[in-house]
C-alpha cells in the first residue's frame, strides 16, 4: 500500500467516492421504480443503467489498482 501526500490522498478518496456513486446510480436506474420520471423508456433506462454500472465497475478497478 502506498503512502500519499495531502493532494494525492484527496484525489484517491474523490475517485473512490465517484466510483461508488456510479455503481449506486447504475443500480438505481435498473431497479428503482421512480427512475421512470428521469428516463421514460424502459429500454433506454436499462441500457443507460448498465453502461453507468459498467463504468462504475471500471472506476472501482482503477481505484483499487491505484491504491495497491
Amino acid at each position: 500500500m502506498q503512502k500519499y501526500d495531502g493532494k494525492a490522498l484527496a484525489l484517491v478518496i474523490f475517485e473512490s467516492v465517484m466510483a461508488l456513486f456510479y455503481l449506486v446510480a447504475g443500480v438505481a436506474l435498473l431497479v428503482w421504480e421512480k427512475a421512470e420520471v428521469l428516463i421514460q423508456f424502459k429500454t433506454i433506462r436499462i441500457v443507460v443503467g448498465v453502461v453507468i454500472l459498467l463504468y462504475g465497475i471500471f472506476r472501482v478497478y482503477r481505484a483499487i489498482r491505484k491504491i495497491f
